[in-house]
């Protein structure tokens, strides 16, 4: 199993799982796609999702008015209730 390590950015928890987050940048590809402005793309250790690992990303208009910090806040929000693969993600964030 990877470590993760291995993955890009800062490592930080997420639903009480080691996670690497990569700092906010300009839309590309799809979120670009949806008129998104900004994306921010982490990384979860799940031991038990396919390939111990579920990607994470994020995409956030132009009206939005997010930081770095409020990504950040986002995907620590982050929890996880199920077992085995089947995952539900529960999110918080508001946008002043």
């Amino acid at each position: 199993m990877r470590s993760i390590s291995a993955f890009p950015g800062e490592g930080i928890t997420v639903g009480g799982a080691e996670a690497r987050l990569k700092p906010t940048q300009p839309a590309t590809g799809a979120c670009l796609g949806r008129a998104g402005a900004i994306q921010a793309e982490g990384t979860v250790l799940r031991p038990n999702a396919a390939d111990n690992f579920l990607q994470l990303d994020a995409c956030f208009g132009p009206d939005a008015n997010v930081t770095a910090a409020d990504a950040e806040a986002m995907f620590r929000s982050l929890t996880f209730r199920g077992r085995k693969r089947n995952y539900t993600f529960h999110m918080v964030f508001v946008v002043p």
